[in-house]
């Protein structure tokens, strides 16, 4: 310690001998990060605004955690995704008559449902364009397909053995007259790609659509599926879904599930489209697991109104032999609704481990409002300065002493202050402070330092000035007891040469 005009100045940890150098700096700054501590000090603020915002955003997060978290999200619970398998049973018939080209004929389930069995989705037919009897021969090409080489004037036009591009053969060398066309070698005749008008198909929106839902929650357990125990076959063989008077039903009408898409049968048979069949499993199985039950969606997934390539299509073939022993086949190009299954949902039962973590997620979050309260105390209010003042607090530990039965004046472990009081004005006492090392301290202005520093390089030519850490205790050189006693970065520090 080095006295000056009646004030003591701490130059204990700074190195001796000569200049500071820029190493002999960077090892103390790096002491005093590691070898620091930080307690709060507690100030209490006497201010309607400040306590009001304080409480309104507390009272924000404590309705968020309980409304949302643990109400609305159930955050006491952990969960399990669902695992899910779909198998569907399709029943109906058709029959068609002329003009269409196979005449009279019934249609069911087989000829309708194609492929018979797919992955978590079947087809139904509405709408098929035939073309039967084909065989492999010579004919003239269809006028309406194809990208260049269709049509022609003479053999010229159809080099042999060359293919046309998007047709149905490969050119024989021949020009066909009556057609205008090139003479092809492919399946005769060929197919004529015109939609019948209306759907060839159109009782099929009375088609009944059996779907069996079989999930299982792997964490829990829990195998669950749409057709419920309470249900017996005379339910079965009657009930047709409702989403009001038989939601559970697991047997659905076609034109029943269109509807409830928003969509119409009849502008959907034409051309075909996709639908997609929600199954939902959302369960609580901190209640009875009779509990967990299935909720049905339906919705259109592809987009009707595309100009190109629109609805949904596909062409499959029927292959047999003459008595000629001649292979002939039917080519049917039909159209119809792809029906997609996703099943989605989770399910929770209580855990104290997940219930624990979001409650102190949920308390941890109210620190928010402390540091909302802070933030506008230090940087948007008038008189901020005091603020920063009576928050910050600075003490070096060679004032920290083992024997607490000697303590100072000071007022507690907090302080209290309204929004009209100043750091001078607060003193309970109505006394200056002592110079004990168990008071507050204050620091000097940087006018006040700066006379200090002035005053004891001139008596003390033998000290070099540091600008890194000199601070004065309360008192000050008002009452001729102030003393330089603990660090602060924006001032400076006493070094002997």
């Amino acid at each position: 310690m080095v006295s000056f005009g009646g004030d003591m100045i701490d130059t204990e940890g700074v190195p001796t001998g000569g200049p500071i150098t820029f190493s002999d700096m960077m090892c103390s700054r790096g002491a005093n990060f590691f070898f620091a501590y930080q307690t709060p000090k507690v100030v209490n603020i006497r201010s309607k605004r400040i306590g009001a915002m304080y409480r309104l955003v507390q009272a924000a997060i404590i309705a968020y955690v309980i409304g949302y978290v643990f109400v609305w999200e159930k955050g006491y619970q952990e969960t399990d995704r669902v695992e899910s398998s779909v198998v569907t049973k399709v029943k109906g018939i058709i029959r068609t008559k002329p003009p269409y080209p196979l005449g009279l004929q019934i249609w069911d389930s087989v000829d309708f449902i194609t492929p018979a069995q797919e992955n978590n989705a079947f087809f139904i037919a509405t709408n098929v364009l035939a073309t039967p009897n084909q065989q492999q021969a010579t004919c003239p090409e269809d006028k309406n397909v194809g990208i260049g080489g269709v049509r022609c004037a003479s053999d010229e036009d159809c080099p042999p053995d060359t293919q046309i591009v998007n047709g149905n053969g490969f050119r024989t060398g021949t020009c066909s007259n009556v057609t205008g066309t090139c003479e092809i070698l492919a399946w005769c005749p060929t197919e004529i790609d015109v939609r019948p008008v209306p759907p060839v198909l159109a009782g099929s929106e009375n088609f009944t659509i059996l779907v069996k839902n079989h999930i299982m929650f792997p964490k829990f357990g829990v195998k669950r599926r749409n057709i419920l125990e309470d249900m017996n076959a005379t339910y079965l063989a009657n009930c047709r879904y409702h989403p009001v008077q038989h939601p559970y039903c697991p047997i659905f009408v076609l034109g029943d599930v269109l509807k409830l898409a928003g969509e119409s049968y009849s502008s959907i048979a034409e051309r075909g489209g996709v639908m997609g069949f929600v199954i939902e499993w959302n369960c609580n199985l901190d209640l009875s697991v009779n509990s967990c039950l299935p909720v049905y969606h339906f919705r259109r997934m592809d987009n009707k109104d595309d100009k190109l390539a629109k609805g949904w299509n596909f062409r499959y073939a029927n292959y047999w032999a003459d008595e000629n022993h001649v292979e002939r086949r039917t080519v049917v190009k039909a159209y119809g609704i792809r029906f997609v299954f996703n099943v989605y949902g989770k399910a929770g039962r209580f855990s104290p481990v997940v219930f624990a973590m979001n409650l102190g997620s949920g308390l941890g979050l109210l620190g928010i409002a402390t540091i909302l309260c802070d933030f506008v105390l230090l940087n948007c209010l008038k008189n901020r300065q005091t603020f920063q003042e009576f928050k910050f607090l600075r003490m070096e530990s060679k004032y920290l002493r083992r024997d607490s039965g000697k303590r100072g004046s000071t007022s507690g472990a907090g302080e209290s202050i309204s929004d009209s009081e100043s750091p001078r004005q607060h003193n309970p006492n109505n006394r200056r402070p002592s110079a004990s090392p168990n008071q507050r301290y204050r620091p000097y202005s940087n006018n006040q330092v700066q006379t200090h520093i002035d005053d004891v390089t001139h008596s003390s030519p033998s000290l070099l000035l540091h600008p890194r850490s000199i601070v004065v205790m309360n008192g000050g050189p008002e009452n001729g007891n102030g003393h330089i006693a603990y660090s602060e970065s924006s001032s400076v520090q006493l070094t002997p040469r």
